[in-house]
């Protein structure tokens, strides 16, 4: 039952990072209230992972950024890997 709980735990967390993701990618057609602590929750949470992508994505003088897709396309793959795992070992 734990690994059950846990393992929906896991995926629930990949769901709300990949949700967050969305949010943000809709915030910059928009201008957000920075001061607003639920635009720097949403920054703060999604940076590391958007940075990460942009930083290993050239632009090629676009100015398109398509870190959040690849970022979603990571999680997703990523959750599919550990769910798999899980399964694998505790079930």
């Amino acid at each position: 039952m734990f690994a059950y709980t846990l393992l929906k735990s896991i995926d629930f967390i990949f769901q709300i990072l990949i949700w967050l993701i969305i949010i943000r990618a809709f915030m910059s057609w928009i201008r957000p209230d920075y001061g607003n602590s639920l635009v720097q929750f949403v920054y703060r949470t999604t940076d590391p992972i958007l940075n990460f992508f942009r930083d290993l994505i050239p632009t090629g003088g676009y100015s398109i950024d398509f870190s959040p897709i690849i970022a979603i396309f990571a999680l997703e793959i990523l959750q599919r890997i550990i769910h798999k795992l899980f399964v694998m070992l505790l079930f």
